[in-house]
């Protein structure tokens, strides 16, 4: 398939060189060349500022965001910066304990924030208190928003197209809820 490509394009290339714009398209691609051949060589940049520290974590968090936050930990290296949006606090299951959220688009592994996201958006950890425990469900989502509900936090949700038989490009929109122990799926 490359090799197909790159006969079309020589193809064209060639097609392209007969005309008479082309020769004036040579003059100006020489000319260019000439001049960058005569400029100055390039300065070296300023050096790349150290990441900031991460920020503070909320105290007495479960062991279930500690053990999540080793395993990024271990994954980068231990050369992560946990930006402030990281953890995030809600009440998803609505028995009156903390429940988490853990925003891995709200990380910097090795100096990449793109190591936990993609085209189809960012890993999100909802970490939900549940009969005296905490369970998790991960979702791959580009974005979601909050609201705050009686029977608890209503999550409204974009996601890439094909989580819904559509394309990649088509936004999927979603509403979850949590139910039994587990984030349900209220479309």
């Amino acid at each position: 398939m490359r090799s197909f490509k790159m006969l079309s394009v020589a193809i064209a290339c060639m097609a392209i060189s007969a005309s008479p714009a082309a020769a004036q398209s040579k003059f100006m691609f020489d000319d260019y060349m000439r001049q960058k051949a005569a400029a100055p060589p390039p300065q070296p940049s300023a050096p790349v500022p150290a990441p900031a520290p991460s920020v503070a974590q909320p105290p007495n968090l479960p062991e279930l965001v500690l053990a999540r936050q080793a395993e990024v930990r271990k994954d980068c290296d231990d050369q992560v910066q946990f930006k402030p949006g990281f953890i995030k606090t809600a009440n998803i299951s609505a028995d009156g304990k903390t429940d988490y959220i853990l925003d891995y688009g709200e990380l910097v592994c090795k100096g990449f924030r793109s190591m936990y996201c993609g085209s189809g958006g960012c890993n999100i950890d909802f970490i939900v208190s549940e009969g005296g425990t905490y369970l998790r469900d991960s979702r791959l989502l580009q974005s979601y928003r909050l609201i705050d509900a009686p029977g608890g936090a209503v999550i409204m949700t974009s996601m890439h197209g094909t989580s819904c038989n559509r394309i990649g490009a088509e936004i999927c929109e979603g509403v979850l809820m949590w139910r039994r122990g587990k984030l349900t799926n209220q479309n």
